[in-house]
C-alpha cells in the first residue's frame, strides 16, 4: 500500500508540472459512447443513419436504432500515460436517447399506416448482476420528415389506464426514445421487443439487444515554451 501511494504521489507531481508553464491539463483521452447490437448486424456506412447502427431487416422492413453521446474526457494522468479515470458508464449516467429508424417497404400501402405496439416489456434494461430485467421510464417522439406528426409520451405509470399502446405511421419515419433517470442504475443491455403490423398481419421481430461500445480520441500533450520576467 505505501508502494503504491508513493507512485501515485509521484504521478499527481509529474502531472502538475505541464501546469506550471501554462497548460491546465496533461494528456487526455476523449470518448464517445454509442450502443452496438449483440445479436444484429450493425451499419457504419451512415447512409441510413449518422452513426454505426443496428440493422435488422424483415419482410421488406428495414429498422435502424442508434446512440451516441457527445464526446467528453475518459481518462487523465501524466504526459502521454494517461491512467486516472475521469468517465461514468454510459448506461449510469442520466439519460440516453435511442433513435430508431423504420423503413418500410416500398410496396407498402400507403392508405394502410404501419402500427407499431408498445407494451409493458417493449423497452426493458437488463442487469446482470441480479439477473433481472424492468421497464424503463420513457418518452417516445416521433419525428416525421416533413413534421406532420409528433407524439409525446410518457411510461412512469406503465400499468396505468392511460398507457398508449399503439401508433401509426406511414413511410420513412424517425422515433425517438428517451429513457429517462438512469443515473441510480446499473445497467448492462437494454431490451427491444418490437411488435409490428402492417396491412393486416403481425411482423415479428427478434428482440434486439443493445451493448456499449465506445470510440476513443487520444491527446498528446504539448507544453508550450514560457518565459517568466526577470528582475
Amino acid at each position: 500500500m505505501r508502494f503504491e501511494s508513493k507512485w501515485k504521489s509521484i504521478g499527481m507531481v509529474v502531472c502538475m508540472l505541464p501546469a506550471m508553464f501554462g497548460v491546465p491539463h496533461c494528456t487526455t483521452i476523449d470518448g464517445t459512447y454509442y450502443l452496438r447490437a449483440a445479436n444484429a448486424e450493425m451499419d457504419e456506412s451512415e447512409n441510413a443513419c449518422p452513426y454505426p447502427c443496428a440493422h435488422i431487416e424483415k419482410a421488406g422492413f428495414h429498422l435502424y436504432f442508434w446512440s451516441t453521446s457527445s464526446s467528453h474526457p475518459v481518462m487523465r494522468g501524466a504526459c502521454l500515460i494517461p491512467f486516472w479515470p475521469m468517465d461514468t458508464a454510459y448506461m449510469d449516467g442520466l439519460d440516453i436517447r435511442l433513435y430508431w429508424r423504420i423503413i418500410p417497404p416500398t410496396s407498402a400501402d400507403a392508405s394502410q399506416p404501419t402500427v407499431f405496439r408498445i407494451q409493458s416489456d417493449s423497452f426493458v434494461a437488463y442487469d446482470s448482476q441480479n439477473q433481472s430485467e424492468r421497464p424503463l421510464g420513457l418518452s417516445i417522439d416521433s419525428l416525421k420528415p416533413d413534421g406532420s406528426e409528433y407524439y409525446k409520451y410518457f411510461s412512469f405509470a406503465p400499468y396505468a389506464d392511460e398507457w398508449q399502446t399503439e401508433y401509426e405511421f406511414a413511410g420513412d419515419t424517425e422515433l425517438q426514445f428517451w429513457y429517462i433517470n438512469l443515473i441510480y442504475s446499473q445497467l448492462d443491455e437494454l431490451r427491444l421487443r418490437i411488435d409490428i403490423q402492417s396491412e393486416g398481419r403481425d411482423i415479428q421481430f427478434a428482440e434486439l439487444v443493445l451493448e456499449t461500445d465506445k470510440l476513443y480520441d487520444y491527446t498528446a500533450l504539448e507544453i508550450p515554451l514560457t518565459f517568466a520576467p526577470v528582475r
